[in-house]
């Protein structure tokens, strides 16, 4: 009787378990923001879904202007905030201060993106070279 529940529970463990490392789908990819040509030092991108039948993805931009994204694929607006670092410096309390202007100007914000891209399985780089004025 124990040896068929212990066969019973092994085959249970091995149907359930491949479920837990199924792909989630996502699709990883990198690439590099610039403004007018030069990186952006610091901010994040987000990928939106159009149709919002998935979760948003996107990362963290930092210096050089690089960012690494996990995203479903499909059609996505891109929302961007790009920064400049201007000043980085230790406050008397130990905290770190960064300094820093927004490189993308007001009427290309990000609420107010006309960025598309269509992510798939195959997107491996995305680069984005925006304009401020």
């Amino acid at each position: 009787m124990i040896r068929i529940l212990s066969l019973c529970f092994f085959c249970l463990v091995l149907s359930v378990v491949p479920g837990c490392f199924r792909a989630t789908g996502e699709v990883q990819f990198h690439g590099k923001v610039t403004v007018d040509g030069v990186p952006a030092d610091m901010g994040v991108i987000e990928f939106e879904p159009v149709n919002r039948d998935t979760a948003s993805g996107g990362g963290v931009i930092g210096k050089g202007g690089v960012y690494t994204a996990k995203v479903m694929p499909g059609e996505k607006i891109v929302r961007i905030k790009a920064n400049k670092i201007l000043k980085e410096y230790d406050a008397p309390d130990g905290t770190h201060i960064v300094d820093q202007e927004s490189l993308i100007p007001e009427e290309k914000s990000w609420n107010k993106s006309e960025l598309h891209e269509t992510i798939t399985t195959k997107t491996k780089e995305l680069n984005f070279d925006l304009k401020s004025n």
